[in-house]
């Protein structure tokens, strides 16, 4: 299981979404250090980019949660 400091590590990778090509060896072997293997990383960097890639399709075409999902977890739960 990779520590916190791992996860810290595929966060700022993760983050290069902007500036991919600032992705590094360094930056696979700070991953690997911190106990992700090469398809825990294709799988970070696979999920990042869907979701890059959904907000950029959803933000051009003004598309909104339904009211449902929007409101999960921002009203509280009636008792029933």
């Amino acid at each position: 299981m990779p520590s916190c400091t791992g996860m810290a590590s595929t966060m700022k990778t993760s983050g290069t979404s902007i500036n991919a090509d600032a992705v590094g060896d360094d930056d696979y072997a700070l991953l690997h250090r911190h106990g992700f293997d090469d398809e825990d990383i294709w799988d970070i960097v696979a999920i990042t980019a869907f979701f890059g890639l959904s907000n950029r399709i959803a933000n051009a075409t003004s598309m909104r949660p339904n009211e449902e999902f929007y409101l999960m977890g921002r009203i509280p739960r009636s008792d029933k």
